[in-house]
């Protein structure tokens, strides 16, 4: 069909590949070598109007199916009719340099390289090559199955069902990829650009946002320097590199990488492999199933799935973690980070907090600078360091490990072997397992339900522990502290503190620089040493060593041999059933109960002991003593009085320099030797001796044998039973 006219242009029939001039091939017309993106060293033949295959001029192109040139401002290349679904009859080589479009292409099959200045340009069913160089948008690519590369200085750019690689460099967006195949290359200045089912390795470049990616199957970088960029679907790793986000993963299953300066940042998906280096966030990750690392420098930061292995690290929180299954690493300089279901092992390291750690089954590692920082029904083995806290762990099982520079601290339901360092509190520890080590600066610290082992140290209290199991050690430099339901062996070393134990531990050692010291319910042998007091032992059954510099000390229920040793008092113990020994510098001192032995040393008084069983001895240098109820033996050694004895049994010696001295009781055998007086012995049974150098001494009793000697009377004696002797230097005497 020859050349023909139209008001628009010009229109030509240009016959087929089969037909296709041989002359032309000779030209180089079609030598693919030839092309090399670009229209330059491609002769094209000159032909007039009326000649088949070839137009001439200003626009020239090679194509076997209809060209319509109008005026030089528009191109339209059609093949047949994609839609009849016959096969397209495409070109081996089209060749289109336009000053201005519109430019459409449908149906061209092989190596096609467009060059305009200003589009629109449209390609539809575009086959092997697309090159298009183009100054102004928009364009658009449908169906482009092979190789792909467009230039372009303005969009819009748009790419639907482009099969294998396609290169698109954009200065300014939109830039749209649907259906694009194996490779796309995308760069663009300025965005937005969407990727839709892009199948096998994709690498987008933008430098201003939106991006987003639907659908993309294997590879996928993207480089954004603005966001935002979306990513749906991803299948096998993806690499996003934005500077400024916001950025969305959704539904990632394989491995992604995403750099991103500034965010937000949100992953949603099962991805095997997801890597997030993010400036700024904030980043969400969803869904995610195995080994992923996360790089935030500034957070928000979410982590929702059940990945193996999780590493984030970000410069400022908030980083959220929820579903983690195995070994997640966090390292984050300012939070807050929360954990969430994370089974096997975590590791958090974090700048300043918060921290929060929920369901961690296996070992979590929590660094944290400043907190607060959580661990809730955390299983088995958990390390946390953390420089300021809160810290709160709640259900850890089998191991953790917190290092707290300042608190708070939490601890619910920690099972086994839990080593807490702390240096400013405050620390809690409820539910705590086999071995608790707490080592604080600066409390408060408290321990609820902690079964064996605890060794706590603090530098400053206020420490409480609650239901602590076997043995017990706390160090507090300054308190207060408290022990509740304390197994076996404690040893409670605290500096400056009121200290609280109560529960029934075998061994309980207590010291205390400054009180008060509170012990009820201490099971058996018990050692507390305290500089200066109070100090209250209840219930304390075996044993109970008490070395205070400065009292008060009240011991009650005391039951087998309880040492006490204080400098200053008052002392009290009630309930002293056996071998008590009390050395008190200054008192008063005071003991209620049935012990079998008790021995009191006291330089200043004064001391009473009231129901004390057998065999008791009182040294005490300057009085006033008192001993009600005193069982068999009691040696009472006074340098200065009044001294009391009422109810005193079996032999009893009382040895006073100078003191008023009262004698109550049915004592056996009773030796008072007074430096001076008086001296009163009321209902003494059994052989007494009194030596008095200066008192009047008066006795009053049935005992059958009494030896007085008295330097200086009067002397009573009323009642007294046989045989008596009196011993009187001077003074009248009175039988």
């Amino acid at each position: 069909m020859p050349g023909r006219r139209s008001a628009g242009g010009l229109v030509l029939h240009i016959p087929g590949r089969k037909n296709f001039p041989k002359a032309w091939q000779r030209q180089g017309v079609v030598g693919l070598g030839e092309v090399a993106g670009t229209t330059e060293g491609i002769r094209l033949p000159e032909v007039s109007e009326d000649q088949d295959g070839v137009v001439s001029g200003d626009t020239g192109v090679v194509s076997n199916g209809e060209v319509e040139i109008l005026d030089k401002s528009g191109l339209v290349v059609k093949g047949e009719d994609p839609g009849k679904g016959e096969g397209l009859e495409m070109d081996i080589l089209s060749v289109v340099p336009m000053e201005e479009g519109p430019v459409t292409l449908v149906g061209v099959e092989v190596l096609l390289v467009v060059a305009t200045e200003e589009g629109p340009v449209t390609l539809v069913g575009v086959g092997v090559l697309f090159v298009v160089p183009l100054e102004d948008g928009p364009i658009t690519l449908v169906g482009v199955e092979t190789p792909s590369v467009v230039t372009v200085e303005d969009g819009p750019v748009t790419l639907v069902r482009v099969e294998t690689p396609s290169v698109i460099t954009v200065e300014e967006g939109p830039v749209t990829l649907v259906g694009v195949g194996v490779l796309s290359v995308v760069t663009v200045e300025e965005g937005p650009v969407t990727l839709v089912r892009v199948e096998t390795p994709s690498v987008i470049t933008v430098e201003e946002g939106p991006v987003t990616l639907v659908g993309g199957e294997t590879l996928s970088v993207v480089t954004v320097e603005e966001g935002p960029v979306t990513l749906v679907w991803m299948e096998v790793f993806s690499v996003v590199t934005v500077e400024a986000g916001p950025v969305s993963l959704v539904e990632g299953e394989t491995p992604s990488v995403v750099t991103v300066e500034a965010g937000p940042v949100t992953l949603v998906g099962e991805g095997v492999l997801l890597v997030v280096a993010v400036e700024e966030g904030p980043v969400t990750l969803v869904g995610v199933e195995t080994l992923s690392v996360v790089t935030v420098e500034a957070g928000p930061v979410t982590l929702v799935g059940e990945g193996v292995l999780l590493v984030v690290a970000v410069e400022e929180g908030p980083v959220t973690l929820v579903g983690v299954e195995t070994l997640s690493v966090v390292a984050m300089e300012e939070g807050p980070v929360t954990l969430v279901g994370g089974e096997t092992l975590s590791v958090v390291t974090v700048e300043a907090g918060p921290v929060s750690l929920v369901e961690g089954e296996t070992p979590s590692v929590v660094t944290v600078e400043a907190g607060p920082v959580s661990l809730v029904e955390g299983e088995t083995p958990s390390v946390v360091t953390v420089e300021a806290g809160p810290v709160s762990l709640v259900g850890v099982e089998v191991f953790s490990v917190v290092t707290v520079e300042a608190g708070p601290v939490t601890l619910v339901g920690v099972r086994v072997l839990f080593v807490v360092t702390v240096e400013a509190g405050p620390v809690t520890l409820v539910g705590v397992g086999v071995l608790l080590v707490v080592a604080v600066e600066e409390g408060p610290v408290t321990l609820v339900g902690v079964e064996t082992p605890s060794v706590v140290t603090v530098e400053e209290g206020p420490v409480t522990l609650v239901g602590v199991g076997t043995p017990s050690v706390v160090t507090v430099e300054e308190g207060p502290v408290t022990l509740v339901g304390v197994g076996t062996p404690s040893v409670v070393t605290v500096e400056e503190a009121p200290v609280t134990l109560v529960g029934e531990g075998v061994l309980l050692v207590v010291a205390v620089e400054e009180g008060p010291v509170t012990l009820v319910g201490v099971g058996t042998p018990s050692v507390v040493t305290v500089e200066e007091g109070p100090v209250t032992l209840v219930g304390v059954e075996t044993l109970s060593v008490v070395t205070v510099e400065a009292g008060p000390v009240s011991l009650v229920g005391v039951e087998v041999f309880s040492v006490v040793t204080v400098e200053a008092g008052p002392v009290t113990l009630v309930g002293v059933e056996t071998l008590s020994v009390v050395t008190v510098e200054a008192g008063p001192v005071t003991l209620v109960g049935e012990g079998v032995l008790l021995v009191v040393a006291v330089e200043e008084g004064p001391v009473t002991l009231v129901g004390v069983g057998t065999p008791s001895v009182v040294t005490v240098e300057e009085g006033p003593v008192t001993l009600v109820g005193v069982g068999t033996p009691s040696v009472v050694t006074v340098e200065e009085g009044p001294v009391t004895l009422v109810g005193v049994e079996t032999p009893s010696v009382v040895t006073v320099e100078e003191a008023p001295v009262t004698l109550v009781g049915e004592g056996v055998l009773l030796v008072v030797a007074v430096e001076e007086g008086p001296v009163t012995l009321v209902g003494v049974e059994t052989p007494s001796v009194v030596t008095v150098e200066e008192a009047p001494v008066t006795l009053v009793g049935e005992g059958v044998l009494l030896v007085v000697a008295v330097e200086e009377g009067p002397v009573t004696l009323v009642g007294v039973g046989t045989p008596s002797v009196v011993t009187v230097e001077e003074a009248p005497v009175t039988l």
